[in-house]
């Protein structure tokens, strides 16, 4: 089954793993998939905060002020 969204990796805060995932926006909502279409994390998309150069094309993380160590 593939999962639509933009490829991803997730770091939950609580270990040093990088999680592959699948990001989508929907219902206000940033959604975290996980490969397999299960929800890894769910975060409110006013608190979703970029950082890095996400304007040139380059790597760049999303933070969320709800979940600050994710």
């Amino acid at each position: 089954m593939s999962v639509p969204g933009i490829q991803a990796r997730y770091y939950d805060g609580e270990t040093a793993a990088a999680h592959d995932a699948r990001l989508h926006v929907s219902h206000g909502q940033l959604w975290i998939k996980a490969p397999d279409g299960g929800t890894i994390a769910r975060w409110a998309v006013g608190d979703v905060e970029p950082s890095g150069d996400w304007t040139g094309g380059g790597p760049f993380a999303l933070g969320c002020r709800s979940a600050p160590d994710a």
